[in-house]
């Protein structure tokens, strides 16, 4: 009853000599090696891939998206951490959302990239007359989907033109 079994070698494939065995051998030794290597090249590939993205993100994809000048007064938003906050924001360097959401919302939304921590609301008017990155989808970036809407403005924001508080409870 048990004789099929008496031929049960634990490998996958049968070898017809001593060289195949020892080469299938290596190779199961080897596999694991290989593949960690495979996975680490991965993430590095990865990594490469993320870094660019936010390079071009943040540095070139403006010249991309075109500009536009505001007719009227336009309220904006920006999600910051209280720890972090400057009184002026130089050209370029404040990206802003005409939505309004939770922090993890913008987080999620605005590709943010800190999983937390975001703890204040800057609302931003923007005076007629400003210049602004034609306003876009976010990219996915930081292992967040991304998919708000985001600009940027071509000229300083200075503390007169927005306030800090925290961000409201309760937004959905």
């Amino acid at each position: 009853m048990f004789n099929q079994y008496g031929k049960v070698t634990g490998h996958i494939f049968d070898y017809d000599n001593g060289v195949q065995a020892f080469g299938g051998t290596a190779a199961q030794i080897a596999a694991p090696s290989i593949f960690k290597g495979a996975v680490a090249a991965g993430g590095s590939l990865y990594e490469t891939e993320q870094s660019i993205k936010q390079t071009v993100n943040y540095d070139y994809r403006h010249w991309f998206s075109g500009t536009q000048t505001l007719s009227a007064d336009t309220t904006f938003y920006a999600y910051k951490n209280s720890n972090y906050l400057a009184a002026d924001y130089q050209s370029m360097q404040l990206w802003l959302t005409p939505e309004l959401m939770s922090a993890d919302q913008a987080v999620q939304k605005l590709a943010l990239p800190y999983a937390k921590g975001y703890d204040t609301l800057l609302t931003v008017t923007l005076p007629e007359g400003t210049k602004i990155m034609n306003p876009r989808p976010v990219w996915s970036l930081f292992g967040r989907p991304g998919g708000g809407i985001e600009t940027r403005v071509y000229s300083p924001v200075t503390s007169n033109m927005y306030n800090a508080g925290p961000i409201p409870a309760g937004i959905h």
